[in-house]
């Protein structure tokens, strides 16, 4: 009888950190992109690859995809580099919090061809004047903030990121306006404490802030 990993490309280690332990002598059966099975090394593919250890991609919550270039005829390739640095020390996804738009489009057209982490960005950040990043869009009123949201989901952001400069009533008006998208809202905080932040909703507080 055939086996069903026949033709099923395998990798085979030493030792496999699955995230919770260390085995030995294992091997990860993967199909159509996935793995579908980790275990000893007696299953059957036609295409393996052998290592001394292997361990699950890395996840980097706080991140901003960025890089120096004094190159004008190809001002992304900082940002390649950048991505491919990650992919050589083992980040696999990251979650980008405060960046361009052109940015974020840059990395899913590079994507499409070429091995880099998943992106998941809030793209520019929301921010009471002044604004401290060239990254950061300006929400002086409630109607403002809203309509920044608003405008951020259609240009198809994964979440919404707040600057230290949104005040309380800001917060709450952006919490609203994203939750109702089914965006998350992330913030490094300052005029708004963490526990008046917490009691708004916010769902994630990115760096360290008043209670």
């Amino acid at each position: 009888m055939k086996s069903p990993a026949t033709k099923t490309p395998l990798i085979s280690s030493e030792q496999l950190f699955d995230g919770f332990k260390v085995m030995h002598d294992a091997s990860v059966l993967i199909k159509g992109g996935k793995i579908i099975e980790v275990g000893r090394r007696d299953f059957r593919a036609d295409k393996t690859l052998e290592t001394s250890f292997l361990m699950p991609g890395l996840i980097d919550m706080h991140v901003h995809v960025v890089g120096y270039t004094e190159d004008f005829r190809d001002p992304f390739k900082a940002v390649r580099n950048f991505l491919n640095l990650l992919l050589y020390n083992g980040v696999t996804a990251v979650r980008d919090v405060g960046n361009y738009l052109e940015t974020k489009f840059f990395v899913k057209k590079w994507r499409e061809e070429n091995p880099a982490p998943l992106f998941f960005s809030s793209g520019p950040m929301l921010d009471e004047p002044p604004l401290k990043w060239f990254h950061s869009r300006p929400v002086s009123s409630i109607d403002e903030a809203k309509t920044q949201v608003r405008r951020l989901h259609f240009e198809g952001v994964d979440l919404i990121k707040v600057y230290d400069g949104v005040k309380p009533e800001t917060l709450k008006a952006i919490v609203d306006e994203a939750h109702s998208k089914g965006l998350r809202v992330a913030g490094h905080l300052g005029a708004t404490s963490a526990v008046e932040a917490a009691k708004i909703g916010i769902d994630t507080i990115e760096m360290r802030a008043n209670l």
